[in-house]
């Protein structure tokens, strides 16, 4: 992990709540995402995109990831497995 990325990590884990415990949560932290289908239902609902798949998030994770100029593409793909 870069020295951006852990700063990265950092401030996801104090921005709003600072018990966070997951980064990846739907329970502002007390819980880690574990129920992707609802959290698709909402993100479908909330957006108003229907045919959002939830490989769509990677995709869009690859591509933010690699606007990190210390993060070559070799490392965003390995994130990813």
């Amino acid at each position: 992990m870069t020295k951006h990325m852990a700063e990265i990590l950092q401030w996801m884990f104090t921005r709003r709540h600072p018990g966070y415990q997951h980064v990846l949560t739907a329970s502002n932290g007390k819980r880690p995402l574990s129920d992707f289908g609802a959290a698709i239902d909402r993100m479908r609902e909330t957006t108003g995109v229907k045919d959002w798949v939830l490989h769509d998030m990677r995709r869009v994770v690859l591509v933010r990831i690699s606007d990190f100029k210390d993060v070559d593409s070799e490392t965003a793909e390995a994130i990813l497995v």
